[in-house]
């Protein structure tokens, strides 16, 4: 019998890099530059920011791990965590890749050394045995926070207004309820409702080897992040008849635990919000694999979609599980740790002739051929207003905005809402998306023409690509300002 295995993420806060329960990391975001602070908070806080309508109270965790030093630079990201019902962050330094603990291996150390000490109760060896990382416990440092982390509220999306920046909505029926993030994707003639956080990436389909042929549920072997990857029929696994098989021109990277697997899909549709609410129940008898499925949901879209319980799909005999890719930890551990990953997650799409990209958080809705309601006027960016959310918002090439040679061809838009105004990008295509935990990077490179900087996305291992950071929010917040000059 195979012994139990967990996920951690490793980060580093000045020389010490420890270890994070993963199905306690929510995301991570970029420090903010200030804080707010309020009166008697612990001495451990450094304050709230404000994240997505969440007041997210924040540890300054190096004077926490170093109470009598000095940090010699400010942290540069903040680790979001849940505890029961509760979000809170700690800073840190840098932000490193996870790590899968056989059980067996775990030591575990029995002190106590006061409330706010004793972080580190457990550890597991690294590097063959010549290193030991500690895990937080993150019930302490909850407990440092002294009760002041807000409890996540449910949030309501009205109608025109968008989710605030935040991809998605959800309905409010007056009780205590927690929205969280989805991703649809069509596979064949279904559609299939996924939890983001269960999704590393999504990305057009990789040259697969088929190690056995005939065998039409696994189609066979990607190369994805330094190892091989399982790649299976999303709709065959779930035990879904289609009518005509998948094209499977994408890739969809699964992680849940200990599992890591790949899904052929043919598009990913939209990214939303949902609450406990939006989700409808569904019959048990109208399934072969009851157990995958969660209930169902109707999207911006109007698409009725069957929502997978990650649980379930990564502890089902159906799916085809190779060696994860191990990490190389010849040296030493901050040295793995100065290759920080980006800590937002990105949509990467097609426009004007390029693939660009642009921050998740920035977009409200992936729309599939907008239909335009009103012509636009004489102007080279404005295409016209089409209908959202029962509103009218222009649609406008985002080439031109951006200063590149415009495709007249599109086929998608995505909805951006800032501040109350609201605006649509018309867009070739969505081509892949990444979460906060994938191996990214943004580095800024000078712009000589225009005299300021470019942010630029790296992705992947191996075969990496790059792709110009769009800011979708400022160009909002322009083209309204160009309006209304």
């Amino acid at each position: 019998m195979a012994s139990p295995v967990s996920v951690h993420g490793l980060v580093r806060v000045g020389a010490t890099v420890f270890a994070l329960p993963a199905d306690c990391i929510v995301e991570a975001v970029d420090a903010p530059t200030s804080y707010h602070k309020v009166p008697t908070q612990p001495s451990a806080m450094r304050g709230y920011f404000v994240l997505r309508g969440d007041a997210i109270a924040t540890l300054d965790t190096f004077s926490l791990l170093n109470p009598s030093e000095a940090a010699s630079a400010s942290a540069k990201h903040v680790i979001v965590l849940r505890h029961d019902d509760a979000l809170f962050g700690i800073e840190v330094d840098a932000i490193g890749n996870t790590e899968t603990v056989d059980e067996r291996d775990v030591v575990r150390l029995e002190s106590d050394f006061g409330e706010d000490g004793g972080l580190f109760a457990q550890l597991f060896p690294m590097d063959g045995g010549l290193s030991l990382i500690g895990i937080a416990d993150v019930s302490k440092l909850y407990a440092a926070t002294r009760g002041m982390a807000a409890r996540v509220r449910h949030r309501a999306f009205t109608a025109g207004h968008g989710a605030s920046g935040s991809a998605g909505r959800a309905r409010d029926d007056g009780s205590e309820q927690q929205a969280r993030q989805y991703a649809i994707v069509r596979c064949a003639e279904h559609m299939l409702c996924v939890d983001a956080l269960s999704v590393r990436t999504v990305v057009p389909m990789p040259a697969l080897q088929q190690p056995t042929p005939g065998n039409s549920t696994f189609l066979g072997v990607a190369r994805w992040a330094g190892g091989d990857l399982a790649v299976m029929d999303f709709s065959a696994v779930l035990g879904l008849p289609v009518s005509e098989p998948s094209g499977g021109k994408y890739m969809l990277v699964f992680e849940n635990g200990a599992t890591l697997a790949g899904f052929a899909v043919d598009e990913l549709s939209e990214l939303l919000l949902i609450g406990p609410a939006d989700i409808r129940p569904v019959s048990p008898v109208a399934f072969r694999h009851a157990h995958l499925f969660s209930g169902a949901v109707v999207s911006e879209k109007g698409h009725t979609a069957l929502l997978v319980d990650p649980q379930a799909l990564a502890a089902t005999e159906g799916l085809i599980r190779l060696p994860r890719p191990v990490l190389g930890h010849g040296g030493p551990a901050s040295n793995e740790l100065s290759r920080v990953a980006a800590s937002t997650s990105f949509i990467v799409f097609s426009a004007a002739g390029q693939h660009l990209a642009a921050r998740t958080a920035q977009v409200a809705e992936i729309v599939s051929k907008p239909r335009i309601e009103v012509r636009g006027q004489q102007e080279e960016a404005s295409l016209g207003l089409i209908n959202w959310r029962d509103s009218l918002i222009e649609l406008v090439r985002i080439g031109v905005i951006t200063g590149s040679v415009d495709s007249p061809e599109w086929e998608q838009a995505l909805v951006v809402s800032v501040d109350g105004l609201t605006l649509a990008f018309a867009i070739d295509a969505v081509i892949t998306m990444s979460g906060p935990n994938e191996a990214t990077e943004v580095s800024r490179i000078a712009d000589h023409e225009t005299g300021t900087w470019r942010e630029i996305l790296t992705m992947g291992e191996g075969r990496r690509a790059s792709y110009r950071i769009v800011d979708l929010s400022q160009l909002v917040v322009s083209r309204f300002e160009t309006i209304d000059n």
